[in-house]
C-alpha cells in the first residue's frame, strides 16, 4: 500500500523541485492546539488556452476526519483562482466510505492513474538472501540471470553525467517499449540535481 505520509510527493524537496520546472506550488497546513493534524501540498498544472488544475498528488495527509473541511475550503479557493478541476490522489487506501464521499462531492474515478495505485516495500534489514527467498520464483529467477549476465548496481553522485545520460537512455528504451510519455531531458537532469 502507499506511504500513510504521502511519501516524496508532499514532501517540502519534491514541492521545490517542482517549482525549479516551472510550476506553482502551495502548501496548506492545518493546525489543532499548535499541533499539525493535516496537510497538503497543491501543485498548480497549466492547461492550454490558459487553463489551470489544482492537483494533489498523494495527499492530503494527515487526520482524514479534516478532510470535508480542507475540501470545502479547496474548492472556494479553486472557484476563486477560476480553476478548471480538482485531482485528488490520496495516499490512503481507497475505502468505500472515502469513494462515496468524494462522489458526494462531484468526484468522478479516471479512467487514467497518474500515481502508481500501490508501492511496495521491501525491508532492507534482513540478508540479501532472505530478501531473494522472499520474492516470487521468476522474480528470483530475474535476478540471478540479471548478475550472471554481469548487470552492476552502483549509486551515482550528482555531478555523474555519463551516468545520467545512461539512465535517460534506458529510460527513453522503456518509454518506447512500454508506451509512456516522458518529460524532455532537462525535467530529469533538474530532479537528479535537487533530490540526489
Amino acid at each position: 500500500t502507499n506511504a500513510a505520509d504521502g511519501g516524496v510527493l508532499q514532501s517540502w524537496q519534491w514541492g521545490e523541485f517542482l517549482e525549479a520546472v516551472g510550476h506553482e506550488v502551495f502548501r496548506v497546513v492545518g493546525y489543532v492546539k499548535d499541533q499539525v493534524k493535516f496537510a497538503s501540498q497543491i501543485v498548480v498544472l497549466g492547461l492550454p488556452f490558459n487553463q489551470k488544475i489544482f492537483y494533489i498528488p498523494h495527499g492530503p495527509i494527515g487526520d482524514k476526519k479534516f478532510f470535508r473541511d480542507f475540501l470545502t475550503w479547496l474548492e472556494s479557493c479553486a472557484h476563486k483562482e477560476r480553476i478548471l478541476f480538482l485531482r485528488i490522489d490520496p495516499s490512503w487506501s481507497e475505502s468505500r466510505d472515502l469513494g462515496i464521499f468524494l462522489h458526494s462531492h462531484g468526484f468522478l474515478k479516471s479512467s487514467k492513474d497518474i500515481q502508481p495505485k500501490e508501492t511496495l516495500f521491501v525491508p532492507l534489514n534482513p540478508s540479501e538472501e532472505e530478501i531473494l527467498l522472499s520474492f516470487k520464483e521468476k522474480t528470483r529467477y530475474n535476478v540471478r540471470l540479471a548478475e550472471r549476465q554481469g548487470l552492476e548496481v552502483s549509486r551515482c553522485g550528482i555531478h555523474d553525467i555519463e551516468s545520467m545520460e545512461a539512465f535517460l537512455v534506458l529510460l527513453n528504451e522503456t518509454a518506447e517499449r512500454d508506451d509512456f510519455h516522458l518529460h524532455p531531458k532537462a525535467y530529469y537532469k533538474m530532479m537528479f540535481t535537487l533530490l540526489c
